[in-house]
């Protein structure tokens, strides 16, 4: 087995045990809620509170960053405290869509991603943040896309 897929099953192993460990104490009716919960078990094993302790404070940073590094298109409006963050990619980048070697999945799984923006934003930024997936693959879109406000 090559290392990214022994990558992959090793995160997606994780990140189950994350889901299934909040199972136990979330109805299903709050499943947006239970996907957030494994995006911070995304978020952690990442180190991303490490990679972000250059931006916090600098969203104009954080953003020229997810530009140049992850080529992601960001719409920013300063007035209204919100942002579109478009990942610009026509395929999905969620480890686990990629290790189920194209079984279909839920997009429920995008409310992890969602979890994700959220986490990411709410660190550089310095105060919670509020995360809406806008479009996704799963979705049948055309790229994955987050509204933030803060």
């Amino acid at each position: 087995m090559d290392k990214q897929r022994e990558d992959e099953l090793l995160f997606t192993q994780g990140w189950n045990a994350e889901l299934l460990l909040h199972m136990q104490t979330h109805p299903m009716a709050d499943a947006p809620e239970l996907m957030h919960h494994c995006s911070q078990y995304h978020y952690n094993i990442n180190q991303m509170d490490q990679m972000l302790q250059p931006y916090i404070g600098d969203l104009e940073g954080f953003i020229e960053f997810l530009s140049k590094e992850w080529g992601w298109i960001i719409i920013y409006n300063e007035k209204e405290n919100t942002l579109l963050a478009n990942e610009n990619k026509e395929f999905c980048v969620c480890p686990i869509v990629n290790s189920m070697e194209g079984k279909q999945v839920s997009p429920m799984l995008c409310h992890c991603s969602e979890g994700f923006g959220k986490l990411m934003f709410s660190k550089v930024i310095g105060r919670e943040v509020r995360a809406e997936v806008v479009s996704s693959i799963l979705r049948g879109d055309k790229s994955c896309s987050y509204q933030i406000r803060f």
